[in-house]
């Protein structure tokens, strides 16, 4: 199998941890491009008054997150990139804007 470029989708879970491990394998053994991506779900716009509705984590705590993942091995090149929107939609049109050979993502303990 001839792969340039792995894209690893990251929610901060051990699924995603697990799933990040082997796509760094895969790509050091490729010689592969590995984009590690984090698609930040869209919310309601709420008014400008209404500070903290509790959901989720600050955008700006989610890039310090996502700039603290990295490649479980050595010398991969990679990048990191932070989306916006549906994830599902949001992983399918990076991977095919990017050329993308192989998605590596884990799964939230479904069988």
């Amino acid at each position: 199998m001839n792969v340039h470029y792995v894209l690893c989708p990251v929610d901060f879970s051990k699924p995603s941890d697990a799933a990040l491990q082997y796509a760094s394998v895969l790509a050091s053994e490729a010689g592969a491009h590995l984009a590690i991506v984090h698609v930040e779900e869209t919310l309601p716009e709420y008014p400008a008054d209404i500070a903290d509705y509790g959901m989720g984590v600050a955008a700006s705590d989610t890039a310090d997150l996502l700039a603290s993942i990295r490649p479980t091995i050595e010398g991969v090149d990679f990048e990191q990139r932070l989306l916006k929107g549906a994830p599902a939609y949001e992983i399918l049109k990076f991977a095919e804007k990017e050329k993308t050979d192989l998605i590596v993502m884990g799964t939230h303990g479904r069988r």
